[in-house]
C-alpha cells in the first residue's frame, strides 16, 4: 500500500524493489492461506486451487513473454566490444577511470570492469549525486570529446585516465572530435570505429 503512495526513492520505477519484497513476504500468509483453505471441508480444495491459479496466473504470463527469446532480444555487447574490454582489463590499471558517452552499458564498464565518470544520467539521482553535479559533469564530457583546448586540464582535475570513442560517443548526442582528442591526447587504442586516447603523463 505505502509503496503505491510513497515515493521512496527518485525515480518512482524503483518502488518497485518495495513491491518485490512485499511480495516475498507475503509469500508465507499465502501459502498458510491455501493451507488453511485445502483443510476447510469440502470447498476448500476447489476454493484453494482457483485461488493458487489466479495467484500464478500473471507470473506464468510473464514467464512466457521471457521465454520467447526468439521475439526478444537485446544485444549489451557485440564481439568487437568484448574484444576491446579484454584488451581494457588486461592492460590497464584497475583503478583506471574512463570518460565514456552518458549511456546505460559501455564496454570500458560492462565487461572491462573499469570505473567511468559518468554513467545514464537517468540513473544518477539513485546514487545521490544532485543534478549540479550530473550536470557539470556533462559538461566536462562534452568539452573532452569536442577536444577543446581545456580537455587535457579538465581530464587530470576529475582523475579522468582514458577517453573512449566508439559510437555512443560519436552519436549526434554528443558529437565527439577524433582530430581535436587526438590533438589533445595519445591514441592508446584503436579498433574498427572505436578510439581510446590517454591523458599524457
Amino acid at each position: 500500500v505505502l509503496g503505491n503512495f510513497v515515493l521512496f526513492q527518485p525515480i518512482p520505477w524503483d518502488n518497485s524493489k518495495v513491491f518485490l519484497w512485499a511480495y516475498f513476504g507475503l509469500c508465507s500468509a499465502m501459502a498458510y492461506t491455501l493451507r488453511w483453505l485445502w483443510r476447510w471441508g469440502w470447498w476448500g480444495k476447489p476454493a484453494a486451487l482457483i485461488l493458487a491459479f489466479h495467484l500464478t496466473l500473471t507470473g506464468l504470463a510473464n514467464f512466457v513473454h521471457l521465454w520467447r527469446t526468439d521475439e526478444h532480444k537485446a544485444q549489451i555487447l557485440s564481439a568487437s566490444d568484448a574484444k576491446i574490454a579484454e584488451k581494457i582489463r588486461k592492460d590497464t590499471p584497475p583503478d583506471a577511470v574512463f570518460l565514456t558517452a552518458a549511456d546505460i552499458a559501455n564496454p570500458a564498464m560492462v565487461w572491462g570492469a573499469r570505473p567511468i565518470y559518468m554513467g545514464f544520467g537517468g540513473w544518477m539521482p539513485n546514487f545521490g549525486v544532485p543534478p549540479e553535479e550530473a550536470q557539470r559533469r556533462e559538461a566536462v564530457i562534452r568539452a573532452i570529446l569536442e577536444g577543446k583546448p581545456e580537455a587535457p586540464a579538465l581530464a587530470r582535475e576529475n582523475g579522468i585516465s582514458y577517453i573512449f570513442v566508439g559510437p555512443s560517443e560519436h552519436s549526434t548526442s554528443w558529437n565527439a572530435n577524433d582530430v581535436a582528442i587526438s590533438s589533445r591526447f595519445s591514441l592508446w587504442y584503436q579498433d574498427g570505429g572505436t578510439s581510446i586516447y590517454k591523458l599524457s603523463e
